[in-house]
């Protein structure tokens, strides 16, 4: 029991209870309740150790062996729920393993073991678990402090599970790159944290046929009250296969997108028939790596949250490249970092310190697109604007011959997703 609020902070029972010498406590088939805020998590395992100092009310660590179950219980009010009542509701997430150790000092668990954690919209396995978490308001509100992961088994992600996810635009607003995005800004009510994760090693994310590969992953996300916001991740439109030609540049029809270039180019079109995207893009996500995950809070509001509540930096080292590959449509990217706000749906692609040809994107039958740098707005898709703000080239692969575009300073260039009129 908290000693200033008078609030269980957390409830422990066992089957039998055995007091040894030295401070030593053995449980049989011990349970626990622990009171996290508006969580409650039930912990079950066939035995158990704490240690207890004499004249200690509570013991100071302890550890938990065979079948160690984690059920996290959400939408509580302080002093949480009773048994009965998490016996009649669904976990919003489980964590199994065989051994767990603790630290109430610290509010530290940790195990060497695997991993495996289940919810309705998230899978994760792994080994080698650290999680401490910190009380920022007495009783009444925990914030993750730290979580670390040695080794990964690999992520799955069920986009349609995990809510509406119904956002586009930015959360800022959606001004251009210089206007000041306080202006739309509007406060959330509730306690807001930011967070900083770290991938390395070895990192594939895929989805129905597409893939990332790259060598490093940094990730941001704000959190109101511990969640991310509904609208926080927009939902994108992908384009199905189209056999040729793919990729329409410059189009003269009034409707279209129109390039803009600044400098000397040589502008070329084609034109045919719009290939309707499908609706959503809910199929799984597979994310796996081959290093640590470290996921720690960051005391001020990080500068790649400034328009998105969830933003991702993928980068290689010097001489490799972030690889991105869409086996439906033949179309891949190539960069030495790739930055994406899962808000916004905005896409910036830098070549700096890959080979002359830097920033690449093409597909087959249809051309391809180099810089040294490129953004894209997704939320647009199967139409959009590529933005190319240094010098590049590129070429349009058509039935007939090749289309070629090179500028020296910037460039915009409109495309959509066609077919020709005969549904090649």
């Amino acid at each position: 029991m908290d000693p200033e609020t008078g609030e269980v902070s957390y409830e422990l029972t066992a089957e039998r209870v055995d007091p040894e010498a030295g401070g030593l406590i053995v449980l049989t088939r011990p349970r626990a309740l622990v009171y996290l805020g508006e969580r409650v998590v039930r912990i079950t395992a066939e035995s158990g150790e704490l240690i207890q100092p004499s004249g200690q009310s509570e013991p100071e660590s302890g550890q938990l062996r065979g079948a160690v179950t984690l059920d996290i219980f959400e939408g509580f009010g302080p002093g949480g729920a009773d048994e009965a009542a998490l016996d009649a509701m669904t976990p919003a997430g489980t964590l199994r393993t065989e051994t767990l150790f603790f630290e109430t000092a610290l509010g530290q668990i940790e195990t060497p073991d695997e991993i495996v954690y289940d919810s309705p919209g998230v899978s994760f396995s792994g080994r080698g678990l650290l999680v401490r978490v910190g009380e920022l308001e007495r009783g009444r509100r925990y914030r993750l402090n730290t979580l670390r992961i040695e080794e990964s088994g690999g992520v799955r992600i069920r986009p349609g599970a995990l809510g509406s996810g119904s956002g586009s635009g930015d959360r800022k607003g959606a001004g251009g790159a210089g206007e000041d995005p306080s202006a739309n800004e509007s406060t959330p009510e509730g306690d807001i944290d930011f967070y900083r994760a770290t991938i390395l090693g070895g990192i594939e994310i895929a989805q129905a046929g597409r893939r990332l590969t790259a060598a490093r992953l940094d990730a941001f996300a704000r959190l109101l009250d511990g969640r991310l916001a509904d609208d926080a991740i927009a939902n994108l439109a992908f384009p199905q296969r189209v056999e040729a030609p793919a990729t329409a540049w410059a189009p003269s029809s009034a409707d279209a997108w129109s390039p803009a270039f600044a400098g000397s180019a040589e502008q070329t079109v084609g034109d045919g028939e719009r290939e309707e995207a499908p609706p959503g893009t809910g199929e799984e996500i597979v994310i796996t790596w081959g290093g640590m995950l470290q996921i720690t809070p960051e005391t001020t509001e990080p500068a790649e949250l400034v328009r998105d509540d969830a933003f991702v930096r993928f980068s290689a080292p010097r001489d490799e490249a972030v690889l991105v590959e869409d086996d439906g449509t033949g179309a891949s990217a190539r960069c030495a970092t790739l930055m994406y706000g899962l808000t916004s749906a905005r896409l910036l692609m830098t070549g700096f310190g890959l080979d002359a040809s830097g920033v690449t994107l093409s597909a087959p039958g249809a051309g391809e697109i180099a810089g040294e740098s490129l953004e894209l707005d997704l939320a647009s898709l199967p139409a959009g604007v590529v933005r190319m703000r240094s010098p590049g080239s590129a070429h349009a692969a058509g039935a007939d011959r090749e289309r070629r575009i090179a500028w020296s300073e910037r460039a915009e260039i409109g495309f959509e997703v066609v077919r020709d009129d005969g549904g090649a």
